[in-house]
């Protein structure tokens, strides 16, 4: 569980300096892939 919230703040910070830049897109998809593989490897 900690490595998962590590990964989640991990990806929220990139998001967070991608939007600045512009690729907020980009940052949903990451986001939604890495939502994916979680629910997949249930």
């Amino acid at each position: 569980m900690i490595g998962l919230r590590s990964k989640i703040k991990w990806h929220s910070g990139i998001c967070r300096e991608r939007a600045i830049l512009g690729d907020f897109v980009i940052c949903l998809n990451v986001l939604l892939q890495s939502v994916a593989k979680l629910h997949f490897k249930r």
